[in-house]
């Protein structure tokens, strides 16, 4: 899913989210979304699903003249996240963060 979100200050931002896309179909919303840089915000930059770990990701962005920026600092660390059991603990570690 790509969401577009928009503010006096910065012409354009979308959001997209990888579940349940494959990377072919996830880069294909990119395109036809005119994205030219792609700023990755996981504290780690990895991931069981094919094509969407920190090199591969950045391999298939150089591929398709989009920039790659990984943004380690906005993540958020799995120390963190290890303990979330309810919705009220992640309504929590979401307001913290």
């Amino acid at each position: 899913m790509i969401r577009q979100i928009s503010t006096s200050k910065v012409k354009t931002v979308y959001t997209a989210g990888y579940e349940g896309e494959s990377v072919d179909v996830f880069f294909q919303k990119l395109l036809e979304a005119g994205i030219k840089r792609l700023l990755d915000v996981r504290y780690n930059a990895i991931s069981r699903k094919c094509g969407f770990s920190k090199g591969k990701l950045r391999e298939q962005c150089e591929a398709n003249d989009i920039d790659y920026v990984h943004l380690r600092q906005f993540g958020i660390p799995s120390s963190y996240r290890r303990t979330l059991k309810t919705f009220d603990d992640y309504k929590k570690l979401l307001h913290e963060y």
